[in-house]
């Protein structure tokens, strides 16, 4: 692990050291999560697969190769993640949990009630509080969809 040294001007961070075994490049700013295959030594992290919501590693801090080793964040304020509302016209607010998306390469924030059994299944509550939003996404702003959000991540 490395942890950021303490200081005045700077928020403190940790990172873990991690290995994309993914088949393809990681983006900067992506979830990552765990792997569980002949490769799990607690090391090895790709993008989200079907069922890997509970194998959340942390954020990603800069283009990983395929087969690279690289930084992912684990925990502090962030002043991107990779984001999508669960419905296009939700907004988020500061605080508001961002949680994996099966098959997904982002995070998603919106009412889990009114979203329906079928988006409601792919969300998994478990997460609650790994990431949380550190700013309001309104939805009319260019953040509806896809997007980057400042956040904070609690995945040590």
């Amino acid at each position: 692990m490395l942890f950021q040294r303490i200081n005045k001007s700077d928020e403190e961070k940790v990172f873990i050291i991690a290995k994309n075994t993914s088949g393809a490049s990681l983006a900067a700013n992506l979830p990552v999560y765990f792997e569980t295959d002949e490769q799990s030594d607690g090391l090895c992290v790709s993008q989200m697969i079907a069922a890997g919501n509970l194998l959340f590693a942390g954020i990603n801090n800069a283009t990983l190769a395929d087969d690279g080793y690289g930084l992912v964040q684990v925990y502090g304020a962030r002043t991107s993640v990779v984001t999508s509302p669960v419905v296009s016209s939700y907004s988020a607010v500061p605080g508001t949990r961002l949680i994996g998306v099966a098959g997904a390469a982002y995070l998603a924030y919106g009412s889990m009630l009114s979203a329906g059994i079928t988006t409601e299944a792919l969300l998994i509550q478990s997460l609650d509080r790994f990431v949380v939003a550190m700013e309001t996404i309104a939805s009319a702003d260019g953040k509806s969809s896809t997007g980057n959000t400042a956040a904070f991540i609690r995945a040590l």
